[in-house]
């Protein structure tokens, strides 16, 4: 049962990402514009429209986790990523599937061979710096002041420098690893049947989905309002904050249904029903979404109406007792106090602007589904 939680925390989590205003980043879902005024909400529908026809763009990113349990094991952990970089790609290539609804679900038979060609057009360079608590960063071998990251995609294929990640002097075999990602996801779906790619089409076309991904339907939970206007190299920025209520939301008998009737197709297609569930799911699911927070605030130029700067804030704290109701035995494995942080932000400039990136020499590529079919055909 703590496997099915977990599943739907991360679902609950994918979807709220439109709810957080992300979808001024480029996605196909209607604007959600909430009680803005009508001017207002053409900015964030103007947001969107830049965003999705952006092609390349530099990036300064940070994000902060937090970890805090009474399990001694755990304690207090604190990662901190941040970097900056540059990636690019032909976004034409996945207009047609930034649409809502049932009109996305008719493009799937062609959404696997689009995506494949997206990705062979993207490229960029990225640079990070990993830091971890002295202990953790000791007992992982990670150096006290980070791990550094240095990737650079060319046509999809991402390129790990594995020299920077060992100390001078130390580094064995090819400086660069390269990993196909197109040819991945290529063999990923050679080796999907048929049938369970019907049965995806399937759900996504159903009714059940269509309502569980219409932001529109949870008005009541989501508040997006304008802040003060900031300024950026110059030129003035709308602030636009929104905050997610996700008791309400996982409350309201819309999303319930919704969300139940989506859980009653995944469990089908894997021989399961919906009769297993346990009774009381959803309200201690109720409970246990009251500890979670969201809240992203975007600046959008009011020239270009790019997103210049997006910062998300997410919050976690377990509520045990609501967890124990369905499942009793988990009080041995659970901690009593558990919080987690996360904040991300990333900063955007220089749009449009090419992204010149060439293959590292003597790079090793590899596709580790290639070697996994050939483990299979092995076992044959």
């Amino acid at each position: 049962m703590l496997r099915r939680l977990v599943f739907v925390l991360v679902v609950i989590v994918g979807i709220s990402l439109p709810l957080s205003g992300i979808q001024a980043q480029g996605g196909g879902q209607p604007v959600f514009c909430g009680t803005l005024s009508e001017a207002d909400c053409t900015i964030l529908v103007q947001a969107q429209a830049a965003m999705a026809g952006m092609s390349a763009a530099a990036f300064e990113a940070r994000l902060d986790l937090a970890i805090s349990s009474s399990d001694p094991e755990i304690g207090h952990i604190a990662v901190t990523m941040a970097g900056n970089g540059a990636m690019a790609g032909d976004m034409a290539l996945m207009a047609a599937f930034q649409q809502p609804g049932a009109a996305m679900a008719e493009l799937m038979s062609q959404a696997p061979q689009k995506l494949v060609e997206f990705l062979r057009t993207v490229n960029g360079r990225v640079n990070l710096l990993i830091t971890l608590p002295k202990e953790l960063a000791t007992e992982a071998g990670i150096p006290q002041e980070g791990l550094p990251i240095e990737l650079v995609v060319v046509g999809g294929v991402v390129y790990l420098n594995t020299a920077a990640l060992m100390p001078a002097g130390e580094a064995e075999g090819p400086a660069w690893m390269g990993l196909d990602v197109p040819a991945m996801y290529e063999s990923m779906l050679a080796m999907a049947e048929g049938e369970a790619q019907g049965e995806m089409v399937a759900i996504l076309e159903s009714e059940a989905f269509q309502a569980l991904v219409n932001i529109q339907n949870y008005g009541d939970f989501v508040r997006v309002t304008r802040l003060a206007d900031v300024e950026v190299g110059g030129q003035p920025a709308a602030v636009f904050q929104t905050v997610v209520d996700y008791a309400g939301l996982f409350s309201s008998e819309t999303f319930q249904k919704a969300f139940l009737d989506y859980m009653a197709s995944i469990m089908e297609m894997q021989g399961e029903s919906l009769e297993e569930m346990p009774e009381g799911f959803m309200d201690v699911m109720a409970a246990v979404m009251a500890g979670m927070s969201l809240q992203s605030t975007q600046w959008v130029d009011l020239k270009d109406y790019y997103v210049r700067h997006t910062e998300m804030t997410f919050g976690f704290e377990l509520n045990r007792e609501a967890i124990l109701q369905l499942e009793p035995e988990a009080a041995e494995d659970m901690p009593e106090e558990l919080s987690i942080s996360l904040v991300m932000s990333i900063d955007l400039s220089d749009f449009n602007v090419p992204v010149e990136v060439t293959a590292p020499e003597d790079a090793q590529v590899f596709n580790p589904m290639m070697f996994m079919s050939s483990m299979a055909e092995g076992n044959d």
